[in-house]
């Protein structure tokens, strides 16, 4: 037997003698079996560019056939990242053996986070197919926890699944303002003017040639800064005589 690429598996290819020929009865006919066509392995072109494939696909006896392309994370573009039917595989000379060429990673545009809070930010990238990564944090007139800047810059094209790196708002410095002098202020003028500074203030008292009621000093000095919701101590004067007893 022997494959044949025009005769059916099972079919006589060829006999000895031939037929018509004259012979005794009873002379020993050869006969010879097709195996009908042969199949070999298809070789393995993954890897190789569309151009390389086809050469060695050609040189084995088969032929491309769909040729269609596809992102990849893990196959450089331009190469085959997949073939159907698969390598080794056995199939008769002159079929066809479709490829799959790589794209590479599919790009998308940067979204714009900046001023976004950060569960905003990260929704809006990973819709994208981005990533996102806190690269730091600075004081900023953007509200706290919202993304002053980031890296890619908006509207620039990347990878899908680059990360985004951004710089998050830790809200405004708290820089100090300047402590209300209230040295000379009755008691309640002084509370109000810290109070209206954004102060807290606590008070004490002791004799003095000040008339009663009067601040006389006070913890940081006026004219100073300090942090808001600092507590100013001030000292009010309880008037030169001695201190008067609560219920005397």
């Amino acid at each position: 037997s022997a494959h044949d690429d025009s005769v059916e598996s099972g079919h006589v290819i060829s006999q000895n003698p031939k037929g018509g020929t004259k012979v005794a009865k009873g002379s020993k006919i050869d006969i010879l079996i097709s195996q009908g066509t042969e199949e070999v392995s298809i070789p393995n072109v993954e890897g190789m560019t569309q151009e390389e494939a086809t050469r060695t696909l050609l040189k084995e006896g088969f032929v491309v056939g769909d040729v269609t392309n596809q992102y990849s994370n893990d196959v450089e573009a331009g190469k085959v990242m997949s073939q159907s039917p698969s390598a080794n595989m056995k199939a008769v000379k002159g079929s066809s053996v479709s490829l799959a060429i790589s794209q590479g990673k599919e790009q998308g545009t940067i979204p714009d986070l900046e001023g976004l809070s950060l569960d905003a930010a990260r929704s809006k990238a990973e819709a994208e197919g981005f990533l996102i990564s806190q690269s730091g944090s600075e004081y900023s007139d953007i509200p706290a926890n919202c993304i002053i800047r980031q890296f890619p810059s908006p509207g620039s094209k990347a990878d899908k699944g680059t990360t985004i790196t951004y710089v998050i708002s830790k809200g405004q410095e708290d820089k100090g303002v300047n402590v209300p002098n209230v040295v000379g202020q009755n008691v309640e003028s002084a509370a109000n003017m810290l109070t209206n500074a954004g102060f807290r203030y606590y008070t004490q008292s002791e004799p003095s040639s000040s008339p009663a009621g009067t601040v006389i000093r006070q913890s940081p000095n006026g004219g100073t800064t300090a942090n808001k919701g600092t507590t100013v101590t001030i000292v009010v004067s309880e008037g030169s005589g001695e201190s008067p007893d609560a219920g005397n």
